[in-house]
C-alpha cells in the first residue's frame, strides 16, 4: 500500500510537463463535457466549477505528495492541508474552499429541485427560483433570489477559474488562457 501511495502522491518529472498534461486533460474535459453557453452553465465541467478545483488540488498533492499530510482523496481536506503548509496563498485557498463547498451545495439542491444528477443551471430557467431559495437566497424589491444565486454562481467561479489558472496553467508555462 505504501509503494501504491508513493506512486499516486510523488511525482518525480518536471512541474511544468505535469502541470501542461493537467491543463490540455482539462481544456478538453471543457471543451467535450461542459455543455456552457450565454445564460447556461456547467457547476461540475464548466468554468471554474467542481472539475478545476478538483484538478488543482490534486496536481499539488501530486507536486508535494511526499509529505504524507497531504494524502487524502478528500477535496475538502487536501485543500485545508494546501492551505495549512502554505503550498497555496490565502486567496488560492479562500476560493477553493468556498468554491468547493458552495458549488457542491448547489449541486445537491438541483439534484432536489430536478430530481436528477443535472448539474446545469440557466439564468432564465423556471426552476431557479426554487433552487435559490433551497440555496437561502431571498427576493427583495428590485432583485430577485434567483437573480442573486446567479450573480454569486458567477463570482464564486471566476474566483475558482483565477486559482486555477495560477495552480495550473501559470505552470504549465501559460499556455492557453481560460
Amino acid at each position: 500500500i505504501a509503494m501504491a501511495q508513493q506512486a499516486a502522491y510523488q511525482w518525480d518529472g518536471a512541474v511544468a510537463e505535469l502541470a501542461e498534461d493537467v491543463h490540455q486533460l482539462r481544456t478538453r474535459m471543457e471543451r467535450e463535457l461542459a455543455k456552457e453557453r450565454p445564460g447556461r452553465y456547467d457547476l461540475k465541467h464548466g468554468r471554474g466549477g467542481l472539475l478545476d478545483i478538483e484538478l488543482s488540488t490534486q496536481l499539488l498533492q501530486m507536486i508535494h505528495g511526499a509529505d504524507p499530510g497531504l494524502r487524502t482523496t478528500e477535496t475538502r481536506l487536501a485543500i485545508e492541508a494546501l492551505d495549512e503548509r502554505k503550498v497555496i496563498t490565502a486567496d488560492q485557498a479562500s476560493a477553493l474552499r468556498e468554491g468547493y463547498a458552495f458549488l457542491r451545495r448547489l449541486e445537491q439542491r438541483l439534484r432536489v429541485v430536478h430530481g436528477d444528477g443535472s448539474h446545469l443551471i440557466e439564468d432564465h430557467a423556471e426552476g431557479l427560483a426554487p433552487l435559490a431559495r433551497r440555496m437561502k437566497m431571498r427576493d427583495f424589491p428590485g432583485r430577485s433570489a434567483a437573480a442573486s444565486l446567479m450573480e454569486r454562481y458567477r463570482s464564486v467561479t471566476a474566483r475558482v477559474r483565477t486559482a486555477y489558472q495560477e495552480i495550473v496553467v501559470a505552470p504549465a508555462g501559460g499556455h492557453g488562457r481560460s
